[in-house]
């Protein structure tokens, strides 16, 4: 049974609870797509998105408008009680941080997730909005490629510090390409998806490697087997696309 209260003030910010020991002990669900509102108390100042699923997360900064990717990280995550820890697999704004974590106290209010915490040595808040999903998709999760064609052959793609991985909510995606073992960064690109009559269709809101893929919409052919997602098409550059993908969060 659940214990956690959410409390909403109608027309003030939110209320957040201080958890009891109790509820402690009960892991806060933060699964789905998050945007950034607020930094120490100040309004952000650039679009923030971040996506968590079961052990794994990843986030992107962005104007769509003017077509501008600002920056990306991507790790994994676990939570115990209303204590977050991320160990960063890839961060453009600071290399460094990856393979090491970031710890925050975590309370949630409603929709409204604070994470409190320290960087540099001093006290940090950050405030976030749930993204609630109008239309929900069974594809929620961490998926890793695993191979591709190339050449009219399967390549197999094993697991190793260099790889792709594509985060998504019931609605929101971004993949990412990483090395974790030298902290290279490859590309990145993301925003919303749907999927019906078996067409998994992708609309960029954000596209690292080339800013004119922004507003763009890529359709795809795709299966779930218990191999994992098939997925096949033309790309943001006209080129076939014949994928593998599998489920890296469930392991």
């Amino acid at each position: 049974m659940k214990t956690i209260i959410f409390l909403l003030l109608v027309f003030t910010s939110p209320s957040f609870i201080k958890l009891s020991e109790i509820e402690k002990r009960e892991n806060l669900n933060l699964q789905g797509s998050w945007e950034l509102m607020s930094q120490n108390g100040n309004v952000a100042s650039e679009r923030r998105v971040r996506i968590i699923t079961n052990g794994y997360f990843s986030e992107a900064s962005f104007d769509t408008m003017d077509k501008d990717f600002k920056g990306a990280s991507a790790g994994t995550y676990t939570i115990v009680g209303n204590r977050l820890e991320d160990v960063f697999l890839s961060n453009t704004w600071n290399s460094d941080l990856v393979n090491t974590a970031e710890v925050y106290e975590v309370e949630l209010a409603g929709n409204t997730l604070r994470k409190v915490g320290r960087k540099e040595g001093k006290r940090w808040m950050e405030t976030w909005k749930k993204l609630e999903a109008t239309e929900k998709y069974p594809l929620s999760g961490a998926w890793r490629i695993s191979g591709r064609m190339r050449d009219g052959n399967f390549v197999e793609m094993p697991d190793r510090p260099r790889k792709t991985l594509k985060i998504l909510s019931e609605n929101r995606f971004q993949w990412i390409a990483l090395n974790s073992e030298t902290k290279e960064f490859f590309g990145t690109g993301g925003g919303t998806y749907e999927v019906k009559d078996a067409k998994y269709t992708e609309h960029i809101e954000f596209f690292s490697r080339d800013s004119t893929r922004v507003g763009m919409s890529l359709s795809f052919d795709i299966e779930l087997t218990g191999d994992g997602w098939h997925h096949s098409g033309k790309g943001s550059t006209g080129n076939p696309v014949d994928e593998i993908w599998i489920q890296v969060d469930k392991n």
